[in-house]
């Protein structure tokens, strides 16, 4: 059984930033979330807490998994570390 996580829902939101340029425009921090609302990077204090957050969607009812999350894409098979 694979485990859901927010990595494979749709409802994963995630923004790189942008650079800053100058004191009157200094650019935009990377911005992660969950769009329904369940979590925000900036909630997770370390990389545990992150874990948590994306582990949400084991009984999320809202979770709805990405098209390569189903079937026979990328996501079908776990992946063993090198």
């Amino acid at each position: 059984m694979k485990t859901r996580t927010c990595v494979t829902c749709q409802h994963l939101d995630f923004s790189r930033g942008s650079p800053g340029y100058s004191e009157r425009t200094p650019g935009t921090p990377m911005h992660l979330e969950c769009s329904h609302n369940l979590w925000e990077y900036k909630d997770a204090e370390d990389a545990d807490d992150l874990r948590k957050c994306f582990l949400i969607a084991e009984l999320c009812p809202d979770y709805k998994p990405i098209p390569e999350a189903v079937g026979d894409g990328p996501w079908a098979e776990p992946v063993t570390p090198a």
